[in-house]
């Protein structure tokens, strides 16, 4: 009995000492916060594919990747980042996760005065004289 009392003892104490990591919550927010320095280090939003050939865009796939990481709470959180950039994909992300009308009016409200310029690229076409709201208000627009 007393052995296997000891091994008991010995797994809750392993399980206990493993912490959140055993669940993969640090995973996943080390997952996210390596997405997020990549994407601060990006110099500008593109769409899926660019270029005359129509390439997969590497910053297009790390947003993608966060969003796949990422709550839509957290992508809220994320749409008040420091980096332009970072805020135009977590906002992008919010309306392809389909968060809902009422909160992408309230991110839209919170940013009306977030003139950060930012370069964007959609498909062949760049953009070098845009800023975040007028790109937030572009995509949140019905088709």
């Amino acid at each position: 009995m007393k052995p296997f009392l000891t091994t008991i003892v010995i797994l809750v104490s392993i399980i206990a000492l493993a912490g959140p990591s055993a669940y993969g919550q640090t995973d996943s927010l080390t997952r996210q916060d390596s997405l997020l320095s990549s994407l601060r280090k990006m110099d500008r939003v593109e769409s899926e594919r660019i270029g005359i050939a129509g390439s997969l865009s590497r910053n297009y796939q790390a947003a993608k990747s966060l969003w796949d990481a990422s709550s839509v709470q957290a992508l809220i959180k994320f749409t008040d980042d420091k980096s332009p950039i970072v805020r135009c994909y977590a906002f992008l992300g919010l309306i392809k996760k389909k968060a809902g009308q009422q909160t992408i009016d309230d991110i839209l409200n919170k940013h009306q005065n977030d003139t950060a310029k930012i370069t964007t690229m959609n498909g062949c076409i760049v953009w070098n004289s845009s800023d975040v709201i007028t790109y937030m208000k572009s995509i949140s627009a019905p088709e």
